[in-house]
């Protein structure tokens, strides 16, 4: 329960980040991501574009988490699981409010 909990928060707070980010680029906010950005460049595609790939990358590596966690529940892997998938939670929920607090602020 508590793993797709979290595997569910990880998912919304990946879609918000994605949705804040779009809007702060819209707005004339760049991107603070020099990772994204040189990721966007070698691949020869837009940052937001990257962004939807590497959004889309990152929720299949939660969902490859989640199910190990409850293959393994009750084993060390299984805690494991539950403290990357908290871990993302964390700072997803970090970049999602800054990305909020620079377009409102």
């Amino acid at each position: 329960m508590l793993l797709g909990a979290l595997l569910a928060t990880s998912i919304f707070l990946s879609a918000t980040d994605l949705f804040t980010t779009s809007v702060a680029i819209r707005i004339g906010l760049s991107e603070a991501n020099y990772a994204l950005i040189a990721l966007s460049q070698s691949l020869g595609l837009g940052v937001l574009t990257t962004l939807e790939l590497t959004k889309g990358c990152f929720v299949v590596g939660c969902c490859a988490v989640y199910f190990m966690g409850i293959k393994m529940r009750g084993k060390p892997t299984g805690s494991l699981a539950i403290a990357v998938l908290a871990f993302f939670v964390v700072v997803e929920l970090a970049v999602s409010v800054n990305n909020f607090s620079l377009i409102v602020g």
